[in-house]
């Protein structure tokens, strides 16, 4: 059996993505989404793992290690798409086998641990 404890955690913010093609080119320019950022961390016991402090730590790291900076009400990620978010969650995350960040709870990207489930 495997358990997993995973904090949700919605952070207003903007983004970028100056070599969008033709089709997307308003995606070139800074717009906002409600990023909601999971991350998963394997635990072996009961509580081992508190959720709060968790989410907290998640919180931390995004707002201290991973936006370029904070813009009025939220924060700047600069050019990093999902894709490069989950990644440096995972990274920044000690223990973390999966994250993922969601843009306005519709499109996101999973990154995870190769002998993760």
């Amino acid at each position: 059996m495997r358990k997993k404890v995973i904090v949700r955690l919605p952070v207003l913010g903007t983004h970028c993505w100056p070599d969008a093609p033709d089709a997307q080119a308003y995606l070139r320019y800074p717009h906002p989404h409600e990023f909601t950022f999971v991350v998963e961390v394997p635990v072996f016991g009961d509580r081992e793992v508190e959720f709060h402090d968790l989410r907290c730590h998640l919180s931390d790291e995004i707002r201290h290690s991973i936006a370029d900076h904070t813009e009025g009400a939220g924060l700047n990620f600069g050019t990093m798409s999902c894709e490069e978010l989950a990644l440096a969650v995972l990274r920044a995350v000690s223990g973390a086998t999966a994250a993922e960040v969601w843009e306005d709870g519709v499109c996101g990207a999973r990154v995870e641990e190769d002998d993760a489930d």
